[in-house]
């Protein structure tokens, strides 16, 4: 009976493993076909629509914060500027705009009975219509628009002027909003007659061409920073420039260059070019002679001597007059003469040539000259650099070019980003496959291993163009590419390892035995993905969206891992073996060459765990020391310090472009004093609105929106207890040492003061006759509510009254809501702005101490503030410090959350706390001497590198992850090391290798973005190697605890706990209670079921033999117990 109770119950036990291996089966192939339509279906979409295909045009795009405390303050400075254009609905003159608005309606109405008549009279009176209308741009040149209206009706139409600009406004944005804001005369919008535009044209006319004829034959006006440019340097180091030789050859470059944009240039005359500006140019000019060839020696000497006698005159600023076309008093005239000297050392000669009040020799040496071309910085210059780039070096061996701008930074950059991909794809693609051919020898685990890397990326890139919206690709983005072939590789050699170990098994014995593989490769993805994600806490753009797109990739290929790859080599064997076709699609390598390589292989195990096991506390030791030396770099001296330019480095610090915006920047005269006027800091304080970033993080083109200001329904100007508020702000403002005193009149800076002068005034006006009451002396501060709005409105109308030669106006001042205004109009804002004593820097430390004195006081202020004045807020240029400071403060945030996830992964995994500690230490070693290798390395935490310090927290637990998981306490010491070795050595060093080529391919780049990625993927790879070898293994040699997890460690302290607690009862003899006998005697059946589920982990699992032994066990036992309960 009892044979066959053990029969029946072997064929249950047989009968559910198969339903279980069948279901099992079932769900994955179905995974697999759905995965598989998945996967074409993105590949198909990606290449049919190009709209999905990504756009690196603008790299720069994304890199400023979102949804910060500054970001918020400006978003709101931009969003009102957006809505205080003509069509927008603030305004600071609410009397002008109901003026303009009800001119507007009238002249519709005029338009519309006009049409009207003109069709009724003829048709054919249509075509004596003359299309003629005004604009005037920033520049005051006139231009043509057409809104349909006749010319004898024009003559005495006003129309508004649609180019306006804004002063005090931030520098940085000046671009986008000097377009937008108004020049005006009565009102926010200005107005320009047709006779006082027939008198400017008139006027710009003769003056030009008949006060200034000698300089149009010279040159085509004054050079711009539109115009691209050339540095030339002597070709030896510290040799001056200003030699006959050196000039006799840059008369030959600039002939030879004038035939590369001949046909992009600006015309003096029909097919012929503008002169260049440069320094054979002036020569030429100042020695009478008609070409540069003539010039000799004593024409040098000469212009050397003009320069003594005028340069400090230029210095003393008495030369500007040139620029502004005016005659100059206060310098001889030999010095003004065809404007040389102000041209070469405005225009040509470097900042360090003849520098104010020079007296040493070495300021004598001119080191850089500049040469302006006559085109525009455009696309269009593309063949022009191509030419540029074909002179040869030897043709000239006195100058060489240095640097340039041509405006194709953008441009190039896309282009050598896509050659450069395809080139390195290409190589990457050859050494990966010469590589995982010599280590897997499977062409179709070689096969499914780089489709399933595709689908996942077609896939995800579909994803995050689709599901998620967004609506940028940022080239950063391809560094998630270059992260899953890492990821991929690692775990196609582990898969491949372990594949080749159980081969000859059966489908359902070779899944099974693949479970604790699919556990390393869950975690080692899990950990990856969430060190991704965790820098989605970023506020910056582009670093969000690579969060998204990375973190998304790495659980889609864990996915297609597991459910598509695997499943796709069973199923193809399958085939093969249905069809009669060989087992396996092998490698065929000659018997010399893999038996070399096998060699080597073996000696390298061998040689590592002799290392480990006689060297153990000498390696445990450097990695203390390791980790303590690189802790100090890191937290200490040099450290990863903020970045300190406004541009992002794109190419090598060698290439012409790059050396340009890195040093020649300000290397020239009128390009510094052009910057200068714009580097002051604006202090601007905002009442009335809620600092709210209204922009979407997820997509970088969006844009100042008037609409999404979000107004402070506390706010109350009109108050007594606001009034002397703001009067007592402005006030104390300008005792404070960031204030800086301005000359001229302030109207609207701080209003309240312009309000009260304007209040102290006669009654009556005699002049008119007109009573200005309530709006007189009789007022006294503070005013009445309604009389402060009556009187702000008149206010505002006079001032804007003003000619714009005394006034003009700006985002300064009250600011009123022209949506919901009756009669009364009530301030919804106010801005107050003046100019603070400190320039804009790219220190961080320097725009720190900045921000923090202003933003003290401010807050400081804001404490004595009434309710209604209370929610104000300090801001101005700080858009590049708030991005210092978020990548400083938002990198440490990330890799501490990254690192958090990940010891915590890493203890799910190994359920063995000792292993756990040893394993976050080592994870620790490598991520600081990585980091701080990057540190000496001169690395600055910019976008680039705060994506590396978030990669590393989640990279560098790869390897010590794949021997903590398989780590064995029941083995002796040195059979621990030698089972780890010789399990993992062969796939770590085949995914080392891959990640180190796939480095060193990156570095022949011309992209400095793919050079930092390659040298960020060799650093991080070969410390992650050595430590998780000659740091992690020492460390688990020497302290790896004895037991393989915390639940074996809670059986043997039970055991031991219920012996002592026998003994103790033997001892006193005294008989056990009921419950205590319950728990004893119940402990004892728990004991062998517990062990069992040890033997469930990963490293016993590999054992055919006992896998069954313990799924029949664990069967029988339920059949059994269910058997009871019926």
């Amino acid at each position: 009976m009892e044979n066959a109770a053990g029969v029946s119950q072997n064929i249950i036990s047989s009968r559910r493993r198969f339903h279980l291996s069948f279901s099992i089966s079932s769900v994955i192939f179905l995974l697999w076909l759905i995965l598989t339509g998945i996967s074409i279906a993105a590949v198909v979409i990606i290449f049919v629509q190009p709209s999905h295909a990504p756009d690196f045009r603008t790299p720069y795009m994304g890199f400023e914060t979102r949804s910060t405390v500054l970001s918020g303050r400006l978003d709101v400075l931009l969003n009102l500027a957006d809505a205080s254009k003509p069509a927008g609905f603030m305004t600071s003159n609410p009397e002008g705009k109901r003026l303009q608005i009800l001119q507007g309606r009238m002249h519709q109405q005029r338009l519309e009975s006009w049409q009207q008549s003109l069709f009724k009279d003829n048709w054919n009176e249509l075509s004596k219509v003359h299309t003629h209308s005004v604009f005037v741009n920033s520049n005051s040149t006139v231009v043509n628009s057409a809104p349909l209206l006749p010319q004898k009706e024009m003559k005495n139409e006003t129309y508004p002027l649609r180019n306006y600009s804004i002063s005090h406004v931030l520098p940085s944005d000046s671009s986008v909003l000097q377009s937008d804001a108004s020049i005006t005369k009565d009102s926010d919008v200005g107005h320009v007659t047709m006779e006082d535009y027939d008198d400017e044209e008139n006027d710009e006319h003769y003056g030009t061409v008949n006060n200034h004829a000698h300089k149009k034959a010279l040159f085509c006006g004054q050079p711009t920073m539109s115009h691209a440019r050339i540095i030339i340097s002597h070709s030896l180091e510290g040799q001056t420039l200003w030699k006959l030789d050196v000039v006799r050859e840059l008369c030959r470059l600039e002939k030879e260059i004038e035939h590369f944009y001949s046909d992009i240039c600006e015309n003096m005359d029909p097919g012929k070019c503008c002169p260049m500006w440069s320094l054979t140019r002036y020569l030429t000019l100042a020695s009478n002679k008609s070409s540069c060839d003539h010039l000799t020696e004593d024409d040098l000497l000469n212009c050397a001597e003009l320069l003594q006698v005028c340069t400090q005159h230029f210095h003393n600023l008495e030369l500007e007059c040139i620029e502004e076309e005016g005659t100059c008093q206060l310098a001889p005239l030999r010095c003004t003469r065809n404007s040389i000297v102000h041209g070469l050392m405005n225009f040509i000669f470097d900042i360090g040539f003849l520098p104010p009040n020079s007296s040493e020799q070495s300021e004598h040496t001119l080191k850089y000259i500049q040469i302006i071309l006559p085109i525009a910085k455009s696309t269009k210059s593309y063949d022009f650099f191509n030419h540029i780039n074909t002179l040869p070096h030897s043709k000239y061996k006195e100058i060489k070019i240095v640097a340039m701008d041509l405006g194709l930074d953008d441009y190039i950059f896309d282009k050598i980003l896509i050659r450069d991909s395809i080139r390195i794809s290409i190589l990457v693609t050859i050494l990966l496959l010469v590589i995982l051919l010599i280590f897997i020898r499977s062409l179709l685990m070689i096969f499914f291993g780089l489709l399933n890397i595709f689908f996942s990326l077609a896939i995800s890139y579909w994803i995050y163009c689709e599901t998620l919206g967004a609506e940028r690709f940022p080239f950063l983005n391809l560094m998630a590419a270059l992260l899953l072939l890492a990821i991929g590789t690692d775990d196609l050699l582990f898969i491949s390892h372990s594949w080749q170990d159980h081969y000859d098994l059966k489908i359902r014995d070779k899944l099974c035995s693949l479970m604790p593989l699919w556990f390393s490769v869950t975690a080692t993805s899990v950990t990856t993905a969430a060190a991704m994600f965790s820098a989605k806490l970023s506020s910056v753009t582009s670093i969000a969206l690579f969060s998204i797109f990375a973190g998304s990739t790495m659980m889609i290929h864990w996915m297609m891992t597991i459910f598509w790859m695997i499943p796709s080599v069973i199923l193809t064997e399958m085939l093969l073996k249905i069809f009669s076709v060989q087992k396996s699609i092998k490698f065929l390598c000659s018997e010399k060459f893999c038996g070399s390589c096998q060699k080597f292989i073996c000696a390298l195990k061998t040689a590592v765990v002799w290392v480990i096991t006689r060297t153990a506390f000498i390696c445990i030791i450097f990695m203390i020391l390791t980790a303590a030396a690189s802790s100090y770099v890191l937290l200490i001296h040099p450290r990863l310090q903020a970045p300190n330019s406004k541009t992002f480095p794109l190419f090598g610090p060698n290439h012409p472009f790059e050396r340009y915006q890195a040093d020649f920047t300000e290397s020239f005269w009128f390009e510094r004093r052009e910057k200068s006027s714009r580097d002051i800091l604006p202090l601007t304080w905002v009442w009335g609105l809620k600092p709210i970033d209204s922009r979407d993080i997820l997509n970088p083109s969006s844009r100042p929106n008037g609409s999404s200001l979000v107004f402070d329904r506390t706010f109350d100007i009109t108050k007594p207890k606001a009034q002397q508020f703001l009067l007592r702000f402005c006030r104390q403002l300008k005792k404070q040492p960031f204030y800086k005193s301005v000359m001229g009149p302030l109207l609207q800076n701080c209003f309240l003061e312009s309000l009260i002068t304007y209040m102290n005034r006669k009654c009556h006006d005699p002049f008119n006759d007109h009573d200005r009451k309530p709006c007189c002396g009789t007022a006294k501060f503070p005013f009445a509510p309604k009389t402060f709005s009556i009187c702000l409105e008149r206010a505002m109308k006079d001032l804007h009254s003003t000619p714009a030669q005394f006034f003009m106006p700006s985002l300064a001042g009250p600011k009123f809501d022209m949506r919901h205004q009756g009669n009364l109009s009530v301030p919804k804002a106010v801005v107050v702005q003046y100019d603070s004593s400190r320039e804009f820097s790219q220190s961080f430390q320097q725009m720190d101490e900045f921000f923090q004195e202003v933003e003290v006081w401010t807050v400081k202020m804001m404490k004595t503030a009434p309710l209604s004045m209370k929610n104000g807020f300090f801001t101005s240029d700080l858009k590049f410090y708030d991005l210092q400071s978020t990548l400083m403060t938002e990198s440490v945030t990330s890799v501490i959350v990254a690192a958090s996830i990940c010891a915590m992964i890493l203890y799910l995994s190994t359920c063995n706390l000792v292993v756990t500690l040893l394993a976050v230490f080592s994870v620790y070693t490598i991520l600081a001497s990585s980091l701080a290798t990057l540190a000496l390395l001169g690395w600055r935490l910019n976008i680039l590198e705060s994506l590396a310090v978030t990669m590393a927290a989640g990279l560098s637990v790869d390897f010590v992850l794949h021997y903590a998981i398989k780590y064995n306490g029941h083995l002796e010491r040195e059979q621990r090391i030698k089972h780890l070795v010789f399990k993992n050595i062969t796939p770590m060093f085949g995914a080392a290798l891959t990640a180190l080529v796939t480095g060193l391919m990156l570095l022949t780049s011309e992209l400095l973005a793919l050079n930092q990625i390659g040298t960020f993927i060799l650093d991080l790879t070969l410390h992650s190697i050595f430590v998780a070898n000659f740091g992690f293994l020492p460390l688990l040699y020497k302290f790896g605890p004895a037991y393989k997890t915390d639940l074996e460690f809670c059986q043997k302290l039970l055991f031991t706990a219920t012996e002592f607690q026998d003994e103790t009862n033997v001892t006193s003899q005294a008989p056990l209670s009921e419950s205590n006998s319950v728990t004893l005697t119940g402990l004892a059946p728990m004991i062998p079921e517990l062990h069992e589920l040890e033997n469930m982990s990963p490293t016993f699992l590999e054992d055919p033999t006992q896998r069954d032994h313990i799924f029949d066990t664990m069967l029988a036992g339920a059949f059994v117990k269910k058997k009871k309960k019926k």
